[in-house]
């Protein structure tokens, strides 16, 4: 089995990268992609982790990218770590979140929630890598919103936070860093970009290839059949690799993502990291 979209607590994961790579070897996965929400912190720990089960690390990544409506994310597969661009890049980003992240402490805190750091980053490695899920969870814990999904809405979003600087790389400049890494691009989630008519998601994946695009999550998180075949149909019109992954995040009774899982008893395909692989090898 394999897993191409996961995160730890490197980001707003609730799982350190040990736990993460014990849990997928629980669920027989031997392809293990760690993706963590602007951060590669996490790889290192995971790779020794997997050794002691002989568990493959796909050194990964998920980027935030500037974008009208709804949200853009691309994801970096099979990326060298040791790149000193790609470092200075996340330096770069690690500063910015902290800053971000303390601005929206101080928003929150302005408009009468009541929560402090250590809360926020309880779990996570600093409060430079956590992301608004987590300050979503402790929200929701303390009562100020019934669960994560109305924390979101009422405190978190962007239409919200008007005074919370959001600092976003552009889709071509996450692509080529990506490059720069010597991984692949993927597009991750698309359904999350809001566009769901067919012609225009079509338009746009066009775009990206254009930009150097080379993938798309086609198997995710509940996706039905029809939306599996509605995004395999635009890929392979535009050449593209097929990706997947459960975009798991947490391990409690409330998590609706399974790692190594699309959706229940639907297992992501094993021959996409062979595909990449060789297509890697070019």
């Amino acid at each position: 089995m394999i897993e191409l979209h996961c995160h730890s607590n490197a980001s707003d994961g609730s799982l350190t990268p040990t736990e993460l790579v014990e849990l997928a070897h629980q669920n027989g996965i031997t392809d293990l992609a760690l993706t963590d929400h602007d951060s590669i912190a996490g790889i290192s720990e995971a790779q020794t982790a997997a050794a002691q089960f002989g568990m493959n690390i796909i050194p990964g990544t998920e980027l935030s990218c500037e974008f009208g409506s709804g949200e853009l994310h691309i994801v970096g597969l099979f990326i060298d770590v040791s790149c000193p661009e790609l470092k200075q890049f996340y330096d770069d980003l690690h500063k910015y979140r902290l800053n971000r992240n303390k601005q929206l402490l101080t928003h929150l805190q302005n408009v009468g929630i009541d929560i402090s750091e250590e809360e926020v980053t309880e779990g996570c490695k600093d409060f430079g890598t956590v992301g608004r899920p987590n300050f979503a969870r402790v929200i929701t814990q303390k009562g100020y919103a019934k669960n994560i999904f109305a924390a979101f809405d009422t405190y978190l979003s962007n239409a919200v936070l008007t005074d919370v600087k959001r600092v976003k790389i552009t889709d071509r400049q996450a692509i080529d860093m990506i490059h720069k890494a010597g991984g692949i691009a993927i597009l991750a989630h698309p359904s999350q970009t809001g566009m769901h008519p067919y012609k225009d998601l079509m338009m746009f994946v066009t775009d990206l290839k254009d930009k150097g695009l080379d993938g798309m999550e086609v198997y995710y998180n509940g996706y039905k059949n029809k939306t599996i075949k509605q995004y395999r149909k635009i890929a392979n019109h535009c050449g593209l690799l097929l990706s997947g992954g459960s975009d798991f995040h947490a391990y409690d009774k409330g998590a609706v993502a399974n790692l190594g899982y699309y959706g229940i008893g639907k297992p992501i395909p094993d021959e996409l990291v062979e595909i990449m692989r060789n297509y890697l090898k070019r």
